[in-house]
């Protein structure tokens, strides 16, 4: 049986709404983020999604999973604004969940522009990018979710 690309956590009530996505932190203490609506991103909206990661992290490194199943394009400011080191300043990994063509290509773009330490892979569902993310580096205090 082929794994499932659809979202298989709901975001909370409490969960972060920016323009083009929503933020989280799971009980297992994996952030996760999840664009909406198919809209083309521009820079603005890629400052308000990395400022809703770093409010959801609490100031705590921990792994984030990116769900781009509803991902629309992205301008290449709002693409070089995701890959700068400080964008990444409060994760430990990333796990990008797409099975469409257009999240293929924005997620193939995060893995050739990856100039930080942090480890970044590609995954066909969110189960799969679920078991990396928990088999990398864990948060070293702080709560596990919000």
């Amino acid at each position: 049986m082929r794994p499932t690309t659809r979202p298989t956590s709901t975001p909370p009530a409490g969960a972060i709404q920016t323009k083009s996505a929503r933020v989280w932190l799971g009980e297992d203490g994996i952030i996760r983020i999840r664009a909406q609506g198919r809209q083309r991103e521009e820079l603005e909206d890629a400052i308000a999604n990395v400022g809703a990661v770093a409010r959801v992290a609490q100031g705590v490194k921990r792994p984030l999973l990116v769900d781009l199943s509803d991902a629309g394009p992205q301008s290449n400011e709002c693409r070089d604004h995701y890959m700068c080191a400080e964008s990444k300043k409060d994760i430990t990994a990333m796990g990008i969940v797409t099975s469409s063509l257009l999240g293929r290509i924005v997620g193939n773009m995060i893995l050739g522009s990856n100039r930080t330490s942090v480890p970044v892979r590609l995954f066909p569902s969110e189960a799969a990018a679920l078991a990396w993310l928990e088999n990398q580096e864990s948060p070293t205090s702080g709560p596990r979710s919000r």
